[in-house]
């Protein structure tokens, strides 16, 4: 179990509310420098409380209407006629 304290758990909450906080952000709104709050963040990773950070875009407003899953089958050696 990973041991966390306040400030731990108030950084986990404001990330999971705005994942793309930054440390500099994390760390003014904590009250802690940017490095302090990059290593707590790089510590969480570390130890597992975190395991990424990801946006989940919109593809019809970006213009991609149609996803296409695709197989690929590759040689080991050689080409294959």
């Amino acid at each position: 179990m990973i041991r966390l304290d306040e400030t731990d758990r108030a950084f986990l909450r404001a990330l999971e509310a705005d994942a793309t906080l930054s440390a500099g952000a994390l760390g003014r709104r904590f009250g802690l420098s940017q490095p302090a709050a990059w290593r707590r963040l790089k510590r969480l990773t570390e130890e597992g409380a975190i395991r990424g950070r990801r946006i989940d875009l919109d593809r019809e407003a970006l213009g991609f209407g149609v996803t296409v899953f695709l197989g690929v089958k590759l040689a080991t050696k050689g080409r294959v006629s």
